[in-house]
């Protein structure tokens, strides 16, 4: 007869195995103590930061150079459900403006940078857990910005705009620090086909203008022409009855149009409040 071998766990292995489930019960918080980030019907969820961080450029319009510097910004974000009806409940609304001054790399321009960032999501809720909660759906999104260079470069303002549609992916996981309830967000945009404004190399942004040649300059955006996501990270922490977010952020833009590279990166920490409205009266 063939023989049974029992396996036992070493007292070591035993206690290390105890151990990880305390401290998965006692991190993750349940439902009733845990910060309620994901409103119900007629509630939303509002959050209000500032940011702070950096931003780089690379232009290639007849003058290739790279520029770089600090980046602030503010930003408000809307999460709402009016109803249960319909596939995608949800609305998620990101408003973002920031501005920086960059200087090329050998120090012999500067360029006053800006961007805007408008987003709106209808979301589906893909997981709705005591622990983890997680939303997709499609969106709309316009990322409209520019660069005004103070010297050495042949177009001294530098426009980049980018009107698409894409996909929001957002979660929410929630857990427990002793009794403190506390969560980790994370936020994905990710533009899929769109159109973007990229002048043809060696055209002068003045002969756009008095030539009205604008609309030549306009191209399809997909993930293989011009690579563009925003990327959102944050920490809920419940403080003196408020909720404090503490956050990072990163946004990236690259593309081939109009025969020219260009690239554009903000990476910057966020800090700012989470503000939840009860009832809200829709129209």
């Amino acid at each position: 007869m063939p023989k049974i071998h029992n396996c036992h766990f070493s007292d070591l292995a035993r206690r290390i195995a105890v151990f990880v489930q305390l401290a998965a019960v006692c991190a993750f918080a349940d439902a009733q103590s845990r910060l309620e980030l994901v409103p119900a019907v007629n509630q939303s969820v509002g959050a209000f930061s500032l940011g702070l961080g950096s931003a780089a450029s690379l232009e290639t319009y007849l003058s290739p150079s790279e520029y770089a510097g600090p980046y602030v910004s503010g930003e408000y974000e809307h999460l709402s459900l009016k109803d249960t009806d319909g596939f995608f409940p949800y609305r998620l609304l990101y408003l973002n403006f920031g501005t920086g001054f960059l200087e090329n790399h050998v120090g012999t321009s500067t360029s006053m940078h800006v961007m805007a960032h408008g987003y709106y999501s209808w979301l589906h809720q893909l997981v709705s857990g005591p622990v983890w909660e997680s939303m997709l759906g499609i969106s709309a999104l316009a990322d409209v910005g520019g660069m005004m260079k103070s010297s050495n470069s042949n177009n001294p303002a530098t426009a980049q705009v980018q009107l698409s549609s894409g996909a929001t992916f957002d979660n929410v996981l929630h857990f427990r620090i002793g009794k403190l309830p506390m969560a980790a967000k994370g936020t994905l945009n990710l533009p899929l086909l769109g159109l973007g404004f990229a002048p043809d190399h060696d055209q002068f942004y003045w002969n756009l203008v008095s030539q009205g040649g604008v609309s030549n300059d306009i191209y399809v955006v997909t993930p293989f022409s011009a690579q563009t996501f925003q990327a959102r990270f944050a920490l809920d922490v419940p403080v003196k009855g408020r909720v404090v977010q503490l956050g990072y952020d990163f946004y990236l833009m690259r593309n081939r149009l109009g025969g020219n590279f260009s690239g554009l990166v903000h990476s910057y920490a966020t800090i700012g409040l989470v503000h939840r409205f009860e009832k809200l009266k829709w129209k």
